[in-house]
């Protein structure tokens, strides 16, 4: 009689590490099916299929990737048809060409004050207001539709004409001043530009690039107008601009033809220091001897605060005219503000002697005090 055996099926699938008499429960040196269970009928399952041969592919293309599950999606599409590649357009303009605005201001532009100039002249003299800087960059003065070309800007009240006034003299009148949209200067850190207006149907952007300087490039922005400020004084900035729409394309203009703008210069400080005057003017204390220790003599004075907010610090000197020669050399005094105390000598006798007072701020701006003696006083 068959005796019968039990076999484990091997669930663990291969180990050869053992000794046949060690070998552990569930496993074996040997086998030719790699798929052991069956998942789908959860049963255990063995065959005849070669070891490591695969039923399935378990890979797509070249990549040797898992793939850990397989689905269907819709992909979406656009035509060339559907995406505008074109630039966009200024009106009136080739596609693709930028370039700097040609009527900046020109709708009320700027009109502050009344102006006056007589006939065949050149100067226009401004009342109430103050001309820009920029007055002198392509500015243009509009009066009565007839438009002039200023040639340059005198000082804050006065610009001079390309061309003679050929209208009656006028005085007291309003006025147009504006220019075209190329980088004009404001003032002595700013500069002022505009690009003509460019259109798309998603929208515009417009990038101004300041070539002498790129960190004040304007980035990416939706206004065609672009104010360049904290620049350096009387400095020269070239600058160009370009456009795009905000299409997903992002259809770029070429850039614009460069120009260039001047900060305007710092005005030069031609005030001397300031101050409240004492009985005496500048002295809080006139010049006078007197006897000190020793027995010496000493001459003693004090000048009253001056002050200059624009160019510090201020400095005083004190001056010998006769009598006693020499003097102080410039001094500052110890605090940031208050009067200035002077002693000369020590001498033998008092000798009298006549002092003036100099005061000059960072600039060298100097104001003078009046003459006056240790001993007769006021000289002039």
């Amino acid at each position: 009689m068959a005796k019968s055996i039990k076999l484990s099926f091997p669930l663990l699938g291969v180990d050869r590490n053992w000794a046949v008499s060690e070998q552990p429960g569930l496993t074996t040196p040997e086998a030719e099916n790699v798929r052991p269970y069956d998942v789908i009928r959860e049963r255990a399952r063995g065959g005849p299929r070669p070891a490591l041969r695969k039923r399935f592919s378990q890979q797509i293309g070249s990549a040797a990737k898992r793939i850990d599950a397989l689905c269907q999606v819709a992909v979406g599409y656009v035509t060339a048809s559907d995406v505008s590649l074109t630039p966009p357009i200024p009106p009136g303009e080739t596609p693709g060409v930028m370039t700097w605005s040609a009527d900046f201001f020109a709708n009320g532009g700027y009109g502050t004050g009344t102006i006056s100039i007589t006939q065949t002249g050149t100067t226009v003299t401004l009342v109430g207001g103050v001309w820009p800087a920029w007055a002198a960059t392509n500015g243009v003065l509009v009066y009565n539709g007839i438009e002039y070309a200023i040639a340059s800007r005198t000082d804050d009240t006065h610009i001079e004409l390309s061309a003679v006034w050929a209208l009656t003299t006028i005085s007291g009148v309003a006025y147009v001043l504006w220019h075209d949209g190329e980088p004009a200067t404001i003032d002595t850190v700013s500069i002022v530009m505009v690009a003509t207006t460019i259109t798309a149907d998603d929208g515009v952007e417009y990038y101004f690039a300041n070539v002498t300087d790129p960190t004040h490039d304007s980035g990416w922005q939706d206004s065609p107008v672009f104010l360049d400020n904290g620049l350096t004084p009387a400095t020269a900035y070239t600058y160009k601009v370009r456009g795009r729409d905000k299409s997903p394309t992002q259809n770029t203009t070429n850039w614009s033809a460069e120009k260039s703008a001047t900060t305007a210069t710092v005005p030069a400080d031609v005030t001397p220091p300031t101050y409240t005057p004492a009985a005496n003017g500048m002295w809080v204390v006139t010049p006078y001897a007197y006897l000190g220790a020793g027995n010496f003599y000493y001459h003693r004075m004090v000048a009253v605060e001056c002050t200059d907010a624009d160019n510090p610090p201020v400095q005083y000197m004190f001056v010998a005219l006769d009598g006693v020669p020499g003097n102080s050399g410039w001094l500052t005094r110890a605090a940031e503000s208050g009067t200035k105390e002077y002693i000369n000598g020590p001498f033998l006798v008092p000798n009298p002697t006549t002092y003036r007072v100099d005061v000059k701020d960072g600039a060298g701006n100097i104001i003078s005090s009046t003459k006056w003696n240790t001993m007769f006083g006021l000289i002039g």
